[in-house]
């Protein structure tokens, strides 16, 4: 596969989890292909994503500063817009020499980028192949009818994070051969790992939740557990945020936040963004994930590695991480009651040193970032063949 170049092409306005994702994967290709990926980014891209890349970046520079892509709001005309240029900068690029005799597959994990990709696709169509990397869920509703379009007829692969993202997309496109499971995994190399030892009884609990500071992430619910438990117990739980607070988008969710722990004298302490995640998971003895939706999130595959307690929602690809009481523990989706009933266990039992044994087996084993290069590298190959 010497002639076939990876080109990564997005929009990308966030550095959360699945951006941080994409990076790790991105970087573990640069050492797995034959020929190192390339990110061909809008110039206003996340800076902390492009400093975080190890490929080659190329950015465009933008061709409407007045327009913001990430918020289109009633602008929908000069989205479009946007997006047409967009494909004719990508267009006028791809003669360059350097694309020259070469096999391109680009790859993209947003809406916006999969209609400026697949205009590329469909002129470009003897050299070029798209491959679309679902992130999420995968759930029908999560589409317009346009991306469902474009996913049915322009993509050639949809890389899917969890066998329950492929299931959900196969409502979206009759060729299921072209649905992939590629796990999203972390970097085992770069966490800390804990020493095994049984907790029987722990005086201070440090609880963390690291993401997005949004309704979804169902940080609210934590704070209700915790509210439930006697005032003795409910003392040694020290809840730890790490999230930018300081976004127009999660100032409001904050404060109501923040006036819930108020008024329910249960200790949190918000942290802001941090960049030392793995070290944050080390320090903790449980990481939370209470959320409405995910795909395939690191944090939790992060904790299960490197010994800390996982407790998540059973949405997205989580089940196929966390089983119930042998690899961590799984609350019910909306419910607060049901995380209050898990912490209390583990304030009066301790931390099971099997449970995290056997979680941390479970991710070493499927989930490594080599093993999804690899299969990454193994399904560019025979998009030609």
């Amino acid at each position: 596969m010497s002639n076939i170049k990876l080109v990564f092409y997005d929009f990308v306005g966030t550095f959360g989890g699945a951006q941080q994702s994409t990076v790790a994967m991105l970087n573990a290709l640069n050492y797995e292909l034959p020929s190192p990926p390339l990110a061909i980014l809008p110039q206003d891209s996340n800076k902390q994503f492009v400093a975080a890349l190890k490929c080659e970046v190329k950015l465009l520079s933008s061709n409407d500063r007045n327009f913001n892509i990430f918020r289109v709001g009633r602008s929908k005309i000069r989205g479009i817009m946007y997006l047409l240029r967009s494909a004719i900068q990508l267009h006028e690029l791809l003669k360059d020499k350097s694309f020259r005799d070469k096999r391109i597959v680009f790859l993209c994990n947003s809406s916006k980028a999969l209609v400026v990709l697949s205009l590329i696709r469909l002129t470009h169509f003897r050299n070029v192949r798209l491959a679309y990397y679902a992130r999420g869920w995968g759930k029908f509703s999560q589409y317009s009818t346009l991306t469902r379009m474009l996913l049915r007829h322009c993509t050639d692969v949809i890389f899917c994070v969890s066998q329950q993202t492929k299931q959900n997309l196969m409502r979206v496109t009759k060729h299921r051969q072209r649905l992939l499971v590629t796990y999203t995994s972390v970097d085992h190399s770069i966490l800390p790992i804990k020493p095994l030892s049984r907790k029987s009884s722990l005086d201070r609990i440090n609880l963390l939740f690291a993401g997005a500071i949004l309704p979804t992430k169902g940080i609210h619910l934590i704070i209700e557990a915790l509210s439930k438990l006697d005032k003795e117990t409910r003392s040694r739980f020290h809840l730890y945020i790490a999230g930018n607070f300081n976004l127009k988008e999660t100032r409001n969710y904050y404060d109501c936040c923040s006036r819930l722990a108020a008024d329910s004298s249960v200790n949190i302490t918000w942290m802001g963004w941090r960049d030392d995640v793995p070290d944050l998971i080390f320090n903790s003895d449980i990481v939370c994930l209470p959320s409405y939706s995910e795909g395939m999130p690191r944090i939790v595959q992060e904790a299960m590695y490197v010994g800390t307690l996982a407790i998540a929602t059973p949405v997205g690809g989580i089940p196929e991480i966390i089983i119930p009481q042998e690899t961590g523990f799984l609350m019910e989706i909306d419910n607060s009651t049901s995380l209050f009933t898990i912490l209390e266990h583990v304030a009066k039992a301790g931390i099971d040193v099997r449970m995290i044994q056997q979680a941390r087996s479970l991710i070493s084993s499927k989930f490594s970032l080599s093993r999804q290069a690899h299969q990454i590298k193994t399904i560019l190959d025979k998009l030609w063949t």
